[in-house]
C-alpha cells in the first residue's frame, strides 16, 4: 500500500549495514573531542587548555556532520553546518549548565 497508493520507495538498506555504519560514526565523532587528554597521558597539558582544544574539536566535529549530512538531505552544506553547530553547541551548553549546578549542589 505505502508503495502502490502513496508513491514510497520501499527500504532497501540492509539493517546490519546500518547498525556497523552507525556505531563507527558515533565511535570516530565521540573520540574526537578526547584526542587531546589521550594525547595529555604521554605529553603533559593543562586542563585549561586541554579543554579549549576540546570544545574546539568538538564544534569541528558536529560542524563537519553537520556538512556530511548534505549528502542525503541534499541542502546547502555551510547552512546545515552550521545549523548542527548551533542545536550541537546549545545542547553541549545546557549540559556544561546543568553539569556546573549539579557539582556546587553535591559539592
Amino acid at each position: 500500500m505505502m508503495i502502490n497508493e502513496l508513491g514510497m520507495l520501499q527500504d532497501e538498506r540492509k539493517p546490519l549495514f546500518s547498525a556497523l555504519a552507525t556505531l563507527v560514526s558515533f565511535i570516530l565523532a565521540g573520540f574526537m573531542p578526547l584526542i587531546v587528554y589521550v594525547r595529555g597521558l604521554f605529553y603533559p597539558i593543562s586542563s585549561t587548555e586541554a579543554f579549549t582544544v576540546s570544545v574546539i574539536l568538538s564544534a569541528l566535529t558536529i560542524f563537519g556532520l553537520g556538512v556530511a549530512k548534505v549528502t542525503v538531505t541534499k541542502l546547502n552544506p555551510l547552512r546545515s553546518g552550521l545549523e548542527m553547530l548551533l542545536v550541537g553547541g546549545l545542547a553541549a551548553s545546557v549540559a556544561y549548565v546543568v553539569g556546573a549546578l549539579l557539582r556546587s549542589i553535591v559539592g
